[in-house]
């Protein structure tokens, strides 16, 4: 898919419907200023989009949907609302904007009230703050209300899906109902027939709509406790739904696929349940990429001596194994030296997923961490082949330095991390295992380095799609790596590419 200048897109809303405007002009995805931005504005972008008209058209989307990387393509946007495209609109021209990312045009579009196959979900015995609601997830099926089956797929892609549906906003986390009381008391209720929790909020629900897949007997069998072969509870606490799989860009969560949804119940193993957190505010973490673009210009050589610390951590390819087992420190690796700034551009500040009394101490560079898997970095070849055995990083979040709207307040060495919003932290092409080990790469070319920020999508953000940085370089001359190597014509860009793409399940060629 290659987009066609003028065409748009709408990023960092909580629903397909709405988030910050891009439009598409010179091979990249700008953004456009919002002065003088009204509703019928907003309306022609809808429009182009296949929603009905827009409700709404927030003035400064970053405190909104974030801020985005991307640059400002338009300013001056002016529409009589007949358009059919926004490029139709008048405007200042291309590049021609008085305006920076804060001010940035966003939409809230019409979307059709789908009635079809109705089923709704809500949230039980849970809590509600002012900015957070969380609880067990139920789904209403035949009349009669049921939990889902906790299990490896209930992430934050279904807790997404789940958050959009019910209008709360964002998942900001998925956990599981584990407590035994109320496993006792969801059995009892089952077998008596009657409706059970306390709602939040007075009990609010959402609909939904779509087709699931069929019971796989498989997982029936495996998922047994107690029913009866004409399907009567016998013991054991059940579920309307189980094995849910979800992409994150449903509207509903009967969209997923599942392995069972229906009113005769599957028995959830060890008793739990799928439960949410919602929030109208999350960070977005994205790499600089002129950060990066400027710290890749040579190809360093160390004394495996001096690399015990990186060794320790697994910062250098395998074949370093064989001669730090021998001893040898006199032996040389060669590596790939970039700085990685990551921004939070979002609307919420970024903390770790540990607590603080989980943060894991490395002794050999004093600190502790926080994140054990916040990065990955990897060389690919133009063939999209990885060459080069990258490595996971973990890091010490704090606050390096912010924009002229963010304020600093973790601090790595105070045992107090994370990243506050307009803020970033920068972890310098100098320390231990920012780079990549190539000393295994014995040919010249051009080769893409890939970094990917929270790729496990571990932590929820407004958008992932900006968190994959490819950076395209030169090796040569000399012809071997191990007599030196320059670096050149190095471009860096933000990717949209899903990092679960074959790129990224390539295995190392041999060299």
């Amino acid at each position: 898919y290659h987009p066609r200048v003028g065409e748009v897109r709408i990023r960092g809303g909580s629903t397909p419907s709405e988030g910050r405007v891009e439009i598409f002009y010179n091979h990249t995805w700008g953004c456009v200023c919002d002065n003088g931005w009204t509703l019928r504005e907003a309306s022609v972008v809808c429009r182009q989009l296949g929603f009905g008209s827009a409700y709404e058209a927030p003035p400064a989307a970053s405190r909104v949907f974030g801020a985005g990387y991307a640059p400002v393509h338009l300013d001056g946007i002016s529409c009589y609302g007949w358009e059919p495209l926004l490029g139709w609109c008048r405007n200042n021209g291309w590049g021609k904007m008085l305006c920076t990312r804060e001010r940035i045009a966003s939409v809230r579009c019409q979307i059709p009230k789908m009635v079809k196959n109705m089923a709704r979900i809500r949230l039980v015995s849970g809590e509600s703050t002012r900015y957070r609601r969380r609880g067990m997830v139920e789904v209403l099926v035949k009349g009669k209300w049921g939990p889902i089956c906790a299990d490896r797929n209930w992430n934050l892609e279904a807790g997404a899906v789940a958050c959009r549906q019910l209008g709360m906003g964002y998942v900001y986390r998925t956990y599981n109902v584990t407590n035994e009381a109320e496993c006792e008391q969801k059995r009892l209720q089952n077998v008596f027939g009657n409706d059970y929790g306390n709602t939040v909020n007075g009990g609010t629900e959402a609909e939904g709509t779509a087709h699931s897949s069929p019971p796989r007997s498989s997982n029936q069998s495996s998922l047994t406790c107690g029913t009866s072969p004409a399907g009567e509870i016998l013991d054991g606490p059940i579920a309307f739904a189980s094995g849910i799989s979800c992409e994150g860009n449903e509207l509903f969560l009967k969209s997923c696929d599942s392995a069972y949804y229906g009113n005769q119940g599957v028995c959830c193993s060890d008793c739990q349940f799928a439960a949410v957190e919602c929030t109208q505010a999350l960070p977005d973490l994205i790499p600089d990429m002129h950060a990066l673009e400027e710290s890749l210009f040579s190809i360093d050589r160390y004394r495996l001596g001096s690399l015990e610390c990186a060794y320790d951590e697994g910062c250098l390819s395998s074949s370093a194994t064989h001669f730090m087992e021998l001893r040898e420190h006199h032996h040389e690796r060669f590596v790939l030296r970039f700085t990685v700034t990551i921004l939070n551009l979002g609307t919420h500040d970024f903390r770790p997923l540990r607590h603080i009394d989980d943060y894991f101490w490395h002794e050999c560079h004093a600190h502790y961490h926080s994140f054990d898997n916040f990065a990955t970095y990897d060389v690919f070849n133009s063939s999209l082949h990885r060459v080069a055995e990258g490595h996971k990083a973990s890091f010490c979040l704090e606050d390096t330095g912010c924009t002229t709207t963010g304020t600093r307040y973790f601090d790595c060495d105070a045992h107090h991390q994370g990243i506050s919003n307009r803020c970033y932290d920068s972890y310098g092409r100098d320390l231990d295992c920012q780079w990549v080990d190539l000393t295994d790469l014995h040919r010249d070319g051009t080769f893409i380095l890939r970094i990917v920020v929270n790729p496990n999508r571990l932590a929820a953000e407004l958008d992932y799609t900006n968190n994959v940085a490819m950076c395209n370089f030169t090796l040569g001359p000399p012809t071997r790596i191990d007599r030196g190597g320059t670096i050149s014509n190095v471009h860096c860009t933000l990717s949209h590419m899903n990092v679960h793409s074959p790129l990224g399940q390539l295995e190392l060629e041999t060299n």
